[in-house]
């Protein structure tokens, strides 16, 4: 058990270990449960009790710290997670990405940020804790290591730096749990039209949250930095949230719908994107 909570600590599969403690004030029963992702191992000695220490062990997954569950008649079920701590990888250093890396932070996210200007990756500029790094766009995600615990925010200047960023993740064996694109509809789908070109099948364009957020009416950089702070939250959670802007825009069923001849169109959203020169209007130095 040692060892497996190392590993996941260390960057491996998120594990949770469930135990039935017999009284509050005396020793745990030598019986066990392990949880992971997929599957369940061991048992705390009854059907029952495995199917709650189950459900409970995956709140523990969720949280990667510890759940508690009273049982009737006394003694409770104690489940401890252990997972790596979430990164949050911020491609841009412009305001929508000082706002969020501040909110990052807060919500125990390890935040790094990234821009090709030196200007924008001063320190002083970002939380303390957010760490910063100077990077050419086409080489961004460098040594960063792609798993179920980093979270990709792209808020870059400009379409093609966007571009550099999403091949470079594509092109990645492992994935991360997230990844958002800011863009109006128009930029988002010129993102994915040139993703198709370059031979990216749909099905992998489908995992991108693109347009980003949730649509709340976001117009500033600080209520942008929220509307993707909840959705971070909500695929971190495991959760399907209503309002997701990809989920309204479903810019690439418009594609594959155009694709075959049907008609496609309603009102753009409103929420987290850029004008057409592909900045966010607040965000025009960055």
């Amino acid at each position: 058990m040692a060892r497996e909570a190392l590993e996941a600590l260390g960057g491996g599969e998120p594990i949770a270990f469930v135990r039935h403690v017999e009284d509050a004030e005396g020793p745990e029963s030598s019986d066990g449960l392990i949880v992971r992702s997929g599957d369940t191992e061991g048992t705390l000695g009854s059907t029952a009790l495995d199917r709650a220490g189950a459900a409970l062990g995956r709140r523990a997954l969720a949280s990667g710290g510890v759940e508690t569950q009273p049982l009737p008649g006394g003694g409770l079920l104690f489940a401890q997670g252990y997972r790596p701590t979430d990164r949050l990888v911020i491609a841009g250093g412009g305001h929508i990405a000082v706002e969020l890396a501040a909110l990052g932070d807060a919500l125990d996210f390890r935040v790094l940020v990234m821009d090709d200007r030196p200007e924008f990756v001063e320190p002083a500029r970002f939380a303390p804790g957010v760490e910063t790094r100077l990077v050419d766009f086409a080489e961004a995600f460098e040594g960063i290591e792609m798993s179920a615990s980093t979270y990709l925010v792209l808020v870059t200047r400009g379409h093609e730096h966007d571009l550099d960023c999403l091949r470079r993740v594509l092109a990645e064996r492992a994935r991360p749990a997230y990844v958002g694109l800011i863009g109006s509809r128009r930029r988002v789908r010129a993102a994915f039209l040139a993703l198709r070109g370059a031979g990216v099948p749909d099905a992998e364009i489908a995992r991108l949250h693109a347009p980003i957020g949730l649509d709340i009416g976001a117009e500033t950089p600080a209520e942008i930095a929220v509307a993707i702070a909840a959705e971070l939250i909500a695929v971190r959670r495991g959760t399907t949230p209503p309002g997701a802007l990809r989920d309204r825009e479903r810019v690439l069923d418009r594609l594959q719908a155009a694709a075959s001849g049907e008609a496609a169109g309603s009102p753009a959203a409103s929420g987290p994107s850029r004008d057409d020169d592909g900045a966010h209007p607040s965000d025009s130095a960055g």
